[in-house]
């Protein structure tokens, strides 16, 4: 088995602070990309990271749409994603061709271009029921 090992740390001074990295460089009034981790936040515009794949979405913020890791097999994953679809929030669920794990894969394995990774994840939002269908076919669960 995989062993798992420790990715990002956060660390609050003040625990009225939010665990959301990149509120700084961000349009609100356009639609918000969310996804897993700090460095993936830096390979496409207006993109936040959560501290945590479930975290809350601030006040301000028009349009979410989510980018969690590719993992079908990940029971976790799996899980936020069909919440916030359920919740009629719009979430990207990768097609079988693409196989790398996250955004900062797709551009340092893939050679991607920002401008190629925003067209794929525009080809693949869903919301609602067609996504919850499209989410039950991807995971491997």
């Amino acid at each position: 088995s995989k062993k798992e090992f420790l990715r990002y740390i956060t660390i609050k001074e003040d625990d009225s602070e939010s665990k959301i990295y990149g509120m700084d460089r961000v349009d609100l009034t356009s639609p918000v990309w969310w996804c897993e981790g700090p460095i993936d936040s830096l390979m496409i515009p207006n993109c936040l990271a959560m501290s945590g794949a479930s975290t809350l979405i601030p006040k301000g913020v028009k349009e979410s749409r989510f980018i969690y890791d590719n993992e079908p097999r990940n029971r976790d994953i799996v899980k936020y994603m069909r919440k916030r679809l359920i919740n009629n929030h719009k979430v990207v669920i990768l097609p079988e061709r693409i196989k790398y794990n996250d955004l900062n894969d797709m551009v340092v394995k893939g050679e991607m271009s920002s401008e190629k990774i925003l067209d794929i994840l525009e080809n693949n939002l869903y919301s609602r029921s067609s996504g919850i269908m499209k989410l039950n076919e991807w995971s491997k669960l």
